[in-house]
């Protein structure tokens, strides 16, 4: 057991879609020769020099080889020898024996109550600590001491980003690492990069494929990414992790928490974790419960704004009991919008929709003012907008009432489109804005569905990644339906059969049964008998509230005529007010004083 244990430790790498549950760990259970980093972002340029600052791959490099001395042995929960943690972080960080004034600072400090975490968060922030990590990664991969230049411009690089994987990148990319380590040939990098990270000779077909890749003028540290973050690599860690949350390759948007289970208890008052968002460090507290670790956010949910990707850099440092090692992991959040509720809730609380609550909602596109008031100026902007009309519902109202967007997720066309069916989805990455500025007022998306001679569902499950949310709704708007040889618009004003309703309303209780969802909202817009033929058929299904919706414009009396006749008693009543095309736009007060009130309102 020993001499394997011995012979994996020569090779700890993480795939870079685990890292982030496993590099806790690293940090904390390594031996002080151990230094591991990791990140997923690709790179475009290939490093000729060790030391020069274009060597910026991503990659998820090995450890040194641990001490076959190190202690196996549980760790104590608790610290007890002052004196031996201090001579490990001096050892793993700075790698070097105590001075006398540094030992004799810091343990008056420790008799003072200062935690034995604020001796890794100095050391580890320290220009000799970055001096150190550059120093063995010279001597890691291209056997040799550091140049002065390449010494200090990695040292403040580190500084700067708190990741050596830039470093580590830099080093296994270049022109000397290739020809020194790999001989200058194609196969002899592989060879090399097999023997550095998996700590064996390449199998033919692995050789035989990334010799090619280099020899075709594959970046070197495409290829390197590739052996580093590969299944193999991550099996050679001799962690122990049983498991992690959140899970390997699980795409993230926000950082809450991080939770992991491993083999080696660690001592958590001498261990840290730092978590940066964009150079931003995030706030967090570190427990552990026997072999479960745990990061968590005490600015949680930390959620990324929309507009790109975020760089977040998670180093750890920590104290197993016998060293002390540093482990870095750096990935990208895609910026998303601010996650919902997770409690299975509504957005102000409750899981049923009606009669509790009052629904207000603004309409329309994206970015255009053509479609409705939703569109004009920026989500957040029409935001503000909507409190200010939500604001006397409020005043009115005993229910609970809730601000919504209701955005055209599928918009019909007067002309065949791609598919044929004139109509067209709007990209999600123009309704992520809107679902973020929503939620920013704790209310609701809605997203309206104009499936030209498409069908309902299918423009339903298209939007699914949306309608997992607690918070996002469907509208179903049978004016834009076209059947076969007809064109949305025109005059045209289309229908839909309640059995269309019902298999979208039967998709939607299986989404709220299957996620643990609050009530799914189903909007039926309807302003003539017949844009909903069967009516009387439409299932009545228990997670799913059904709003008919009277949406023509014109005078007060016309619209309340239809709002008595068009609308079915048994489910709860919207109404649509439009601000240039109704003869006189009805109060709040006119809405809420009739028999019943609407329990759902949108203007457009």
């Amino acid at each position: 057991m020993n001499d394997q244990r011995r012979t994996r430790s020569r090779a700890r790498a993480w795939t870079a879609t685990a890292v982030l549950s496993c590099l806790l760990v690293a940090g904390i259970v390594f031996s002080g020769a151990g230094l591991l980093t990791g990140d997923t972002s690709p790179e475009t340029t290939r490093s000729d020099a060790p030391g020069s600052p274009d060597a910026a791959a991503e990659l998820v490099p090995t450890s040194h080889r641990r001490p076959a001395e190190r202690a196996t042995t549980p760790v104590p929960a608790t610290l007890g020898d002052h004196e031996g943690f201090l001579n490990a972080a001096y050892q793993g960080l700075l790698g070097r024996e105590p001075d006398i004034a540094g030992r004799r600072y810091w343990l008056s400090r420790f008799d003072d109550g200062v935690a034995p975490r604020a001796v890794l968060e100095s050391f580890g922030t320290s220009t000799e600590h970055h001096r150190h990590l550059v120093t063995r990664a010279y001597e890691r991969f291209l056997h040799r001491s550091p140049e002065p230049a390449g010494h200090s411009w990695w040292a403040a690089r580190l500084g700067r980003s708190r990741a050596v994987t830039d470093l580590w990148t830099g080093l296994t990319a270049s022109s000397e690492y290739f020809s020194a380590q790999g001989g200058g040939t194609p196969e002899g990098y592989v060879r090399a990069l097999y023997r550095d990270i998996l700590a064996r000779d390449p199998d033919p077909a692995g050789l035989t494929h990334w010799s090619a890749q280099v020899a075709a003028g594959a970046e070197r540290t495409s290829v390197a990414r590739a052996v580093l973050t590969s299944p193999e690599a991550f099996g050679l860690s001799d962690l122990g992790v049983q498991s992690a949350s959140p899970a390997p390759g699980r795409e993230i948007t926000h950082l809450d928490t991080v939770v992991f289970d491993t083999d080696s208890p660690v001592v958590v008052e001498a261990s840290t974790i730092i978590v940066t968002v964009d150079g931003r460090r995030v706030a967090g507290t570190i427990d552990a419960d026997g072999t479960t670790l745990r990061f968590t956010a005490t600015e949680t949910p930390v959620w990324v704004p929309l507009g790109g990707q975020a760089d977040v850099v998670v180093t750890a440092f920590g104290y197993d009991g016998d060293t002390v090692a540093r482990a870095d992991y750096t990935f990208s959040l895609r910026r998303g919008p601010r996650p919902g509720r997770t409690d299975g809730q509504l957005p102000r609380g409750g899981t049923e929709l009606f009669p509790d609550h009052l629904l207000v909602a603004f309409y329309g596109g994206t970015a255009t003012p053509v479609l409705g008031v939703l569109g004009e100026g920026t989500p957040a902007e029409a935001g503000q907008r909507l409190l200010e009309q939500v604001r006397p519902y409020t005043e009115l109202s005993d229910r609970t009432v809730l601000p919504v967007f209701e955005l055209i997720g599928s918009i019909a066309h007067s002309t065949p489109t791609s598919t044929g069916d004139y109509t067209s989805h709007t990209p999600f990455a123009e309704i992520e804005p809107y679902l973020d500025a929503v939620r920013a007022l704790e209310g609701m998306l809605v997203l309206d569905l104009q499936p030209g001679r498409a069908r309902f569902i299918d423009h339903a499950r298209h939007y699914e990644p949306f309608l997992v949310q607690p918070d996002v709704g469907l509208a179903l708007d049978p004016e834009w339906s076209a059947g076969p040889g007809q064109e949305p618009g025109g005059g045209l004003i289309g229908t839909i059969d309640a059995a269309e309703i019902n298999q979208v309303s039967a998709y939607l209780a299986e989404l709220v049964a299957t996620h643990d969802l609050p009530e799914k909202l189903l909007v039926v817009h309807r302003f003539t008998p017949g844009m909903v033929t069967n009516a009387d058929q439409v299932v009545d299904r228990e997670g799913v509230a059904i709003v008919f919706h009277a949406d023509g414009f014109g005078s007060p009396e016309s619209k309340l005529g239809d709002y008595h006749t068009l609308l079915p008693d048994r489910f709860e009543r919207g109404m649509k007010l439009f601000y240039r095309q109704d003869t006189r736009v009805m109060t709040p007060a006119e809405l809420m004083g009739l028999d019943p009130p609407p329990g759902f309102v949108s203007y457009q």
